[in-house]
């Protein structure tokens, strides 16, 4: 049975999960707050008006790094075997453990949650008993799921190749890149990738991509003139660098260029051109959030669509999570 989302405080509320912590203590108060199994109350109340009191962004802490530590060596994993499903599948329960603002004592605790499903139970339930788990066990030291996930990995570091590709060139019996060379049904691009795999698995410097990002506004100013790296700039092209360099990396595996032009029309639209930025600079949950961006709903900055959001209004170098 899966869990209910209640818009008012009851008896069957388990969880409480608010993003403004103003209106989270007005609803619920120093008296409800005793009910919630796993919360220390006087804790808790500090811990928010603490916060309340802050300038900074608050985080909370994973009082469940125990599993969550776990299922994110299992999503490696999984991934470097080309096995998408699962890999999502322990990166959703994650998500949703993380947030819990109590530590888990029994499986029982979670199994109403949103993703956590039978088997994610059992899972979590070995780890409280034992410490450990038995199936990140087998794939840890199992010689043939080492030797094939390595090999799935290298394939999938090859520019253009996805994690599906890399396992179906496995099955085909390839086991290293010179294999790939003779591969008749790679894609010009994974083509390029694989003879460049070198070069392109080198890092960028911050440095080298400040030049480039240069370098694209001159050409951008060539051919349209009055290009601005101002990102509100309503009169002119802004053309700017998102990616890891936004946030301010000391490297970069690529460039990320965001552009958009004052009449709306050309590369991102002007309308959406706030969520265009948050969902280049990241991090995942910041991604999906602009690119769910909507022409129904015009923003100018940033720091409009966080308020909107209700979420605190981060700066690039605080979204690397």
């Amino acid at each position: 049975m899966g869990a209910t989302i209640a818009v008012r405080l009851s008896k069957k509320v388990s969880h409480v999960f608010a993003v403004n912590k103003d209106a989270l203590l007005r609803q619920v108060g120093h008296e409800h707050l005793e009910r919630f199994k796993g919360v220390n109350k006087d804790a808790l109340l500090r811990q928010v008006v603490s916060t309340l009191n802050s300038s900074l962004p608050y985080f909370p802490p994973d009082l469940n790094k125990n599993i969550t530590d776990v299922f994110g060596k299992l999503i490696n994993k999984y991934r470097a075997l080309g096995d998408d499903r699962r890999s999502f599948s322990y990166y959703k329960a994650i998500g949703v453990i993380k947030k819990l603002p109590f530590k888990i004592e029994s499986a029982d605790q979670v199994k109403d949650l949103p993703t956590i499903g039978k088997s994610m139970q059992d899972h979590i339930q070995e780890i409280m008993t034992r410490g450990k788990l038995s199936k990140l066990e087998h794939l840890e030291t199992d010689e043939k799921v080492l030797q094939d996930s390595q090999t799935i990995n290298l394939f999938g570091e090859v520019w253009g190749i996805g994690p599906a590709t890399a396992l179906k060139l496995y099955e085909k019996g390839h086991r290293k890149l010179d294999d790939l060379k003779n591969e008749d049904s790679l894609t010009n691009a994974q083509k390029l990738g694989l003879k460049y795999f070198d070069d392109i698995k080198t890092r960028i410097t911050r440095h080298e991509v400040q030049e480039m990002e240069l370098l694209s506004q001159k050409a951008g100013e060539e051919v349209l003139p009055g290009v601005s790296n101002d990102m509100i700039s309503a009169v002119k092209v802004s053309i700017v660098c998102g990616g890891s360099y936004r946030p301010g990396k000391a490297s970069c595996g690529d460039l990320d260029i965001i552009i958009t032009h004052p009449d709306g029309k050309r590369a991102y639209p002007r309308n959406i051109y706030a969520y265009g930025l948050i969902a280049w600079t990241g991090n995942d949950v910041l991604n999906r959030s602009g690119s769910k961006a909507t022409s129904s709903l015009s923003f100018r900055t940033e720091q409009e669509v966080f308020e909107f959001l209700g979420f605190p209004c981060l700066e690039p170098h605080e979204r690397s999570l």
